[in-house]
């Protein structure tokens, strides 16, 4: 819930609020592996944050421009500005509560202790010469520049389809608020991770997302509404598994390795996030600058449409293809093989202990 209303504060006062976003999303992320040893746990938390995510996306999308009409009255700023201030006090008590309530585990911190082969708090460096051998991180941090990559610039050029494409401004509005289904996605990480490894279920939402990004391609109205709902749900369960094999690789990092830094190895893949958003607007721009985009004219040309197709439909399907053969091809981490050692060993250490 914290999310969406930092992203509705960006109206307010974007620099500060992308900064703050990213500052509170690392520990966020970072904390998960140090809540519970055991996967499915984990999946259903980072599918519960997701899902109050998107929910909390519907609802402030919803409210926010009635709320500063009904603030402001026919003063638009002092509106904004009234609803900034409550969303900036939601915030603090919001991560108040969360943080004043949230304990990790103690066997999880008890177990590094007593373990002298696990190192912990290193520098910089020694962080990122330890995450390097970490082959499964370094192919999720880079699957996930190309996931905020197409999933951004798909998100900016969505009413230039409608509009000049599709040619259908009328339905925008209802288009975009279709994010609600995203939930769908959420909900079913839990159960589609009891059956297929982590890995094989963002391969599996990759490959759905493509399809609905096809199905957009007819510029059939039904088929546009299909299809973006199957996109969204796949995208719904790619961001909430993008997170748990975050924690995946800080297990295996903390298991097979022998280095405890969750903060670094949450920490870069979303810095990689915010390199993908970067690379989406100047891809983007790129684009609809060779295509003779024109904002101001109500026809565009058929380069710019191709350029807006391109930017809508072609990369996102292309570079979520791409995303699932990365992973099939190279990502090899086994979630379960490692808990199940895990419990293993516990097991044996625990005999041990009894015997003694």
């Amino acid at each position: 819930m914290v999310n969406t209303i930092l992203k509705e504060a960006d109206l307010f006062c974007p620099n500060s609020v992308r900064i703050n976003f990213t500052i509170y999303h690392t520990p966020i992320t970072a904390i998960l592996p140090s809540l519970t040893k055991d996967p499915d746990e984990r999946t259903n938390l980072a599918s519960a944050r997701m899902v109050m995510t998107n929910i909390g996306t519907a609802v402030i999308g919803a409210i926010t421009l009635p709320m500063v009409a009904q603030l402001g009255g026919k003063n638009a700023e002092k509106g904004w500005l009234i609803w900034g201030v409550i969303i900036g006090i939601a915030i603090i008590a919001l991560f108040l509560g969360a943080f004043a309530n949230l304990r990790e585990k103690d066997d999880i911190v008890a177990e590094t202790e007593d373990a002298p082969e696990i190192k912990g708090h290193l520098s910089v460096k020694d962080s990122l010469k330890g995450a390097a051998k970490n082959k499964p991180w370094l192919i999720l941090s880079a699957s996930f520049i190309l996931l905020q990559t197409f999933w951004m610039m798909r998100l900016q050029t969505a009413v230039y389809y409608l509009t000049y494409v599709s040619h259908q401004p009328a339905l925008v509005g209802a288009f975009n608020g279709l994010v609600i289904v995203a939930v769908i996605g959420n909900i079913s990480v839990p159960f589609l991770s009891k059956f297929m490894k982590h890995r094989n279920v963002m391969i599996l939402a990759m490959v759905t997302f493509a399809f609905g990004e096809l199905l957009m391609a007819f510029k059939n109205i039904p088929l546009l509404f299909i299809g973006n709902v199957i996109a969204l749900v796949a995208m719904g369960a790619a961001f909430s598994i993008a997170f748990v094999m975050i924690a995946d690789t800080v297990e295996y990092s903390r298991s097979e390795l022998h280095i405890d830094e969750p903060g670094i190895l949450s920490a870069v893949p979303m810095v990689g996030a915010k390199l993908g958003m970067g690379l989406a607007g100047l891809i983007s721009g790129w684009l609809l600058s060779w295509g003779g985009f024109n904002a101001a004219a109500k026809v565009q040309g058929a380069k710019a449409v191709t350029a807006i197709a391109t930017n809508f439909i072609w990369v996102p399907v292309v570079l979520a293809l791409v995303i699932g053969g990365i992973l099939y091809l190279w990502y090899q981490l086994d979630e379960s093989k490692i808990a199940s050692a895990k419990a293993a060993k516990e097991a044996e250490k625990k005999l041990s202990e009894e015997d003694a």
